[in-house]
């Protein structure tokens, strides 16, 4: 009788440890569940914001880019307008009638190439 008592006593040890260890292990797999499910947050997270700048920079890009845009045809029309208010035949007229100035005869041209180039 003795025996069977120990033996059950024994046994019942045995099942409260496994118990105790299962629950251990439990608590281990829910804290390394969370720490996983925290880390796949934080990724998500970071990957949002990092999508988030990429796509501000490529807005403020395409902002820059209308703005090189409208500045170059404002460069354009400015240089017409430059272009277009000089009258060729009236600085000729001031350089020769005013100034007295002369054209070169061909004798007086001469040519030379550049070395640097």
């Amino acid at each position: 009788m003795k025996r069977n008592i120990s033996e059950e006593s024994a046994k019942e040890e045995i099942r409260i440890a496994e118990r105790l260890n299962f629950r251990e292990y439990t608590v281990h797999l829910c804290c390394f569940l969370i720490m996983a499910v925290a880390a796949v947050f934080y990724v998500c997270f970071s990957y949002v914001q990092t999508q988030n700048q990429l796509h501000e920079q490529r807005q403020q890009v395409v902002a820059i880019q209308s703005d090189i845009a409208q500045m170059k045809e404002d460069n354009e029309q400015e240089y017409q307008t430059v272009v277009d208010s000089v009258d060729l035949a009236d600085v000729y007229r001031k350089a020769t009638q005013e100034l007295g100035m002369v054209r070169a005869k061909k004798d007086q041209v001469y040519t030379y190439q550049n070395k640097k180039e």
